[in-house]
């Protein structure tokens, strides 16, 4: 689990009511950021925290921004119908402001 979730990943979702999916959702989100920027990074660079109302914030590190030249990021995460308890997070990174 240190390779992948971060101590304060860990320990938030064992506040939540289901912390195995707390942790489902840090990992797609995780996955999600590693589509979109094409490459392989330190999944610890990329924290995610879900609230019980399904509302997360997406913490991504200097480091990985400078990096890959994120400007900010968002995040929604989902819940799959058809599977239960699955969930699915949308992640959107934005560039740099372009200079004018």
């Amino acid at each position: 689990m240190p390779l992948v979730f971060t101590r304060a990943e860990v320990d938030h979702a064992r506040t939540l009511p289901f912390p195995a999916r707390a942790l489902c959702a840090c990992f797609c989100a995780k996955e999600a950021v590693f589509k979109a920027i094409a490459g392989p990074y330190n999944f610890t660079d990329c924290e995610l925290f879900l609230s019980a109302d399904d509302t997360a914030e997406l913490r991504l590190s200097p480091a990985l921004t400078a990096e890959h030249g994120v400007g900010s990021a968002t995040v929604e995460i989902l819940d799959v119908e058809e599977a239960d308890g699955a969930v699915m997070a949308v992640v959107v990174l934005f560039g740099p402001p372009i200079a004018r």
